[in-house]
């Protein structure tokens, strides 16, 4: 198993886990995951380019099995966060056949 950070040339491969992510959760129609897919894209596209997102995957025979995303955003800043700045972790998705091997743990490590 491979780790490193994702790249631009990643990003087709993420959008499609991403919805196999969602669809476990709840199955789409194929008009909805057309536009989520898309809008996807354009995500990790921006996140990438602007740095507000990072990730990292977990590669097996030149196959991406799993992945997991840091979001970087800003918000007013408060008692807890006087700067307003802060990172939400997401987007962990890891196929089946590899769950259970700590691929994701590793990743989350990673990420952090």
């Amino acid at each position: 198993m491979e780790y490193r950070k994702a790249v631009l040339s990643d990003i087709a491969t993420l959008s499609r886990l991403r919805l196999d992510m969602l669809c476990e959760e709840n199955p789409l129609s194929s008009g909805q995951r057309a536009v989520i897919e898309d809008n996807t894209k354009r995500f990790f596209l921006n996140g990438f380019t602007d740095n507000s997102v990072i990730g990292w995957v977990a590669v097996f025979n030149q196959y991406i099995v799993c992945m997991g995303c840091v979001n970087f955003f800003s918000f007013p800043p408060n008692d807890w966060c006087p700067n307003g700045k802060t990172a939400y972790v997401g987007n962990m998705y890891t196929l089946p056949d590899f769950r259970g091997r700590g691929v994701a743990s590793t990743i989350l490590s990673n990420l952090i």
